[in-house]
Parts: C-alpha cells; sequence; structure tokens
C-alpha cells in the first residue's frame, strides 16, 4: 500500500471513530435526558420550639414551669434556677423540663450561659418570673429591688435581644405605674413599694422591654396568694393602668403566664369556650381565649378581691375590660 492510501484509509478511521464516538455521545445525552431528576433532599426540620422560663424555683415561676409542663409536653422547657437543688426538691425535674442552674440575673454572662445551654438552641420565648425575696434587713431591701427587678431584668432583656429570643414575656404588678395615674398614696401602692421601692424598679424595667424590639407580654397581677387558697371570684382581665387594688392566687397567675408563653409558639392550653371563672369585669363570661395580641399590657385581679367598691373595682367603668388582650398574639 502507498503512502497516499494508508493517510487515506487512516483519515477515514479516524472520521468514522470520531463520528461513532459523537453518535454513542449524543446518545449517551439523550439516554440521561431521559432519566427522571432525582428527588431534591427534603428541607431541613424546623427548629424545635422551647420556653425558658427564668426564675423557675420561685414561688410564682415553678408554678409556671408546671404548668406548662402538664399542658404542652411536646414543648421544650426550660427550667433555669439558681440551685438545682431547689428545683429537685420543688420536685421540677419530675417534669420533663431541662433544668438549668446557676442562673444569676444580675450577670448578663450568667444569663447567656443559660439561655445557650438550653437544648435545641436558643429558645423561641422566655418567661422571666424572677423577683427579689424581701428579707428582715430593711436597709438591703431597695438594693435588692434595684438590682434583681430592675437591672436584673433589662439585663435577661439584653442577652435575649443579642442572641436572638424572640418573645418575652414578663411577670410583673399592678400598681407599677402608679405615681403616673393617680394612685401614689393608695393603699396597694404605699405598702407595696414600701418593700425597697419594688413598684419604681419594676416600671423602668417594664419601659426597657417595651422599647427593646422584642415581642413581649407583659402580666400585672395584683396582691399574690398561696397557691391553693380558695379564689374571691373569676378572673378579671383588665386594661392597663386600671386595677388598682385586688388579688389572686399563684396558680391562677400562672395559668395566665403560661398560657401568653403558649401563643407565642402557637399553642394553647385554654379552648375556646373552655375556661370556667373567667370575667370580663361586670359579671359577663369571657367565651373565648383563642389568642393574645402581641406588645400587649394586661393586669389581673379576682373579682370582689378588690378593695371597697369603688374605682378599681371590677364593677367600676374605670377598670373596665381590655378584649383586646383576646386577640391572636401572632
Amino acid at each position: 500500500m502507498t503512502t497516499s492510501r494508508r493517510q487515506t484509509s487512516l483519515a477515514t478511521l479516524i472520521t468514522t471513530g470520531a463520528l461513532c464516538g459523537g453518535l454513542l455521545g449524543l446518545g449517551r445525552e439523550a439516554h440521561a435526558a431521559e432519566e427522571p431528576e432525582a428527588d431534591a433532599p427534603p428541607p431541613p426540620p424546623p427548629p424545635p420550639q422551647s420556653i425558658f422560663v427564668a426564675g423557675a424555683t420561685g414561688a410564682t415561676g415553678s408554678l409556671v414551669t408546671k404548668r406548662l409542663a402538664s399542658v404542652a409536653p411536646d414543648v421544650n422547657l426550660i427550667a433555669a434556677c439558681r440551685s438545682a437543688t431547689k428545683a429537685a426538691e420543688l420536685k421540677l425535674n419530675e417534669t420533663g423540663a431541662t433544668i438549668v442552674e446557676n442562673l444569676d440575673v444580675t450577670d448578663v454572662n450568667s444569663i447567656k450561659r443559660a439561655l445557650k445551654a438550653a437544648p435545641g438552641g436558643v429558645p423561641t420565648t422566655v418567661v422571666c418570673a424572677t423577683g427579689f425575696v424581701p428579707g428582715w434587713n430593711v436597709l438591703k431591701m431597695g438594693e435588692l429591688a434595684h438590682a434583681v427587678d430592675n437591672v436584673g431584668t433589662k439585663n435577661l432583656v439584653d442577652a435575649c435581644v443579642e442572641l436572638g429570643v424572640k418573645n418575652f414575656v414578663l411577670v410583673s404588678s399592678i400598681l407599677t405605674n402608679g405615681r403616673a395615674i393617680g394612685q401614689e398614696k393608695s393603699p396597694g401602692f404605699v405598702i407595696t413599694n414600701a418593700f425597697g421601692g419594688v413598684l419604681d424598679e419594676k416600671l423602668e424595667a417594664e419601659l426597657y422591654l417595651r422599647k427593646s424590639g422584642l415581642r413581649y407580654a407583659i402580666v400585672r397581677p395584683g396582691g399574690l396568694k398561696d397557691a391553693g387558697v380558695e379564689p374571691a371570684g373569676p378572673i378579671v382581665l383588665a386594661a392597663e393602668d386600671s386595677a388598682f387594688s385586688g388579688e389572686i392566687g399563684r396558680d391562677r397567675v400562672a395559668e395566665v403566664v403560661a398560657e401568653y408563653a403558649l401563643r407565642t409558639v402557637g399553642l394553647s392550653a385554654i379552648p375556646m369556650n373552655d375556661m370556667p371563672g373567667m370575667s370580663m369585669g361586670a359579671g359577663e363570661k369571657v367565651h373565648t381565649m383563642d389568642g393574645f395580641k402581641e406588645n400587649h399590657v394586661v393586669e389581673i385581679i379576682e373579682k370582689t378581691s378588690c378593695i371597697g367598691d369603688g374605682d378599681g373595682c371590677p364593677s367600676s367603668p374605670a377598670l373596665g375590660v381590655d378584649t383586646s388582650a383576646l386577640k391572636a398574639f401572632a
């Protein structure tokens, strides 16, 4: 075979191979196009809804914790306190809540550590049920009230803002704003504020929360009675700065505070038409508690527990019922 023929044959082989390879490639591409695409991976599950109770071993905080655990067992519940030993004495470790100890609200770093220690990441909602405990040393009460009810709550708010907590439910007191609403000389204000100026300290914390950017609910109960004491009457949900006197059991406060906390995570323990003993003021029954309004202040007392029959009693037009408290917390 001459050189020219060999070159021609080689060129033919190269051309044929290229053509076959191209056809095979087209066949592979066509086959690949016919194959169904693999299913996209499922989106990651949403982070667990969690509620963090600060002051969980306190007289009210422990009841809030137990209430949440009993009505919403699937919620990731964190009971934050100073002492795990006290939490065990109160049987909080039997509720299913995660106990986070060594919480000191006067130390912002302690708060951050506690919030970060919550299983599943930073909590969705924080309930602040802290409060100073008056002792025998009257000279120390002002210092303690300022440190816990004022600065301590502010520290908790700051930590929540920094770490990305969305919701904050604060347990406060009626008459915190007493000076501005003409109640500075009322028996309720004078007696309560005698304990270290605690109402003034609580008001500062409330105002700080309201400016923080957090979604909040402030629950202002009347004078607190121990759990189990016979109720004086149905619960009254009152408008801000309208309950000038009155008492309420801690267990009933816990129900309302827990309900606010549950609403922030899309849950409820009080279905429509199922809240016996709830009053809208002048004897009218509340037929629904199907949600709460965010960034809201509500005052709660037991009907007939107030002083006298004048302003500040449930029968008084000054008190009335804040029906917006029954709107959705969304």
